[in-house]
């Protein structure tokens, strides 16, 4: 009987003692979710949280995670073509965001706005000889996108296809390895023993089993078994097919949740009384919903999460500067 292998599912992410990679998944995302809210104090508690949760999940990710691990989520090279895409793809969307808030809606609506009041506390305003800027320059240009881009497009994103494409039954298929053949094995093949080779010839992934298990004349199941797959070059992310289904849940989900994170910052207030702007806290979930999918298409897309890194900086310098 063919039996998924699922002793190493998922894969080690962390380094001992956090061997359990799903329950320290989940455990560190809490944390980081949590100090994040506790922005919602506003002032320089707030504020002191906030910046907290950035600098632990930049501390989960390079202190904790193993060197492979780190491989998978994509702290590795790019093509240069990525400094331009990301670059300036990054601020025309931030310009046209900031732009579309300052033109087309409501100044009680505009996020962008609102967070210039919420996000820096008066302590730090008073700040001397330019330090006040200098802070906030390097939190949104540097800190903000690193720390972001690695836990949720790096981390949250790696994770989170692993176990959408276990649950659909592609149990090899992640992120960070988009070249594989991800998926099951057809219901004729499964009273075989056939082993599964894996070979990678020129970035076209090949997954085959041993033919002793089918017979000669089979022609048709021996052609699927060693049917090539493209590697991440393709437009794999919004492929239609069953292997890319839980890589495109994975990046609505990580997605949601970064969405929710930032209401922590506008929308949502529980002093001097608990209250919800619905609009204010829609327009801001809207559109960092739509960037966390598509710094996660520009990080699948490159192989590397430094190219989202970029992006996720030109989105935010260009939304500070209109």
């Amino acid at each position: 009987m063919y039996k998924t292998n699922k002793t190493l599912y998922p894969p080690q992410f962390f380094k001992q003692p956090f061997i359990n990679t799903g329950r320290w998944t989940i455990i560190f995302l809490v944390l980081v979710v949590l100090l994040r809210f506790g922005h919602l104090l506003r002032g320089l508690a707030g504020a002191t949280l906030a910046f907290s949760a950035q600098l632990l999940a930049l501390f989960i990710v390079v202190f904790f995670i193993t060197n492979s691990a780190k491989k998978q989520i994509g702290l590795g090279k790019f093509s240069p073509k990525w400094w331009f895409i990301s670059i300036g793809g990054g601020l025309i969307a931030g310009s046209a965001l900031a732009l579309f808030n300052r033109f087309f809606l409501p100044v009680s609506w505009d996020w962008i706005l609102a967070m210039d009041t919420t996000l820096v506390p008066q302590a730090l305003r008073e700040l001397p000889l330019g330090l006040t800027e200098t802070f906030l320059a390097l939190v949104g240009a540097a800190l903000t996108p690193i720390s972001e881009e690695l836990f949720f497009r790096g981390l949250l994103l790696n994770y989170f296809s692993i176990v959408m494409n276990n649950a659909a039954g592609d149990t090899a298929c992640s992120i960070s390895q988009p070249n594989l053949q991800c998926r099951t094995i057809l219901p004729s093949l499964r009273n075989t023993h056939s082993l599964a080779i894996r070979n990678d010839i020129r970035g076209v992934s090949y997954r085959s089993h041993s033919f002793e298990a089918l017979p000669k004349n089979n022609l048709r199941q021996r052609a699927w078994l060693c049917k090539p797959r493209l590697t991440h070059k393709s437009k794999a992310l919004f492929d239609t097919r069953e292997n890319s289904l839980g890589i495109f849940w994975a990046v609505v989900v990580q997605a949601l949740i970064f969405a929710f994170m930032h209401l922590a910052h506008v929308g949502v207030e529980i002093s001097p009384n608990p209250s919800i702007d619905l609009p204010l806290a829609a327009n801001i979930f809207i559109s960092t919903f739509l960037g966390g999918i598509a710094f996660a298409y520009i990080r699948i897309r490159s192989s590397s999460i430094w190219p989202s890194v970029l992006a996720h900086a030109a989105v935010n310098i260009a939304v500070a500067i209109f």
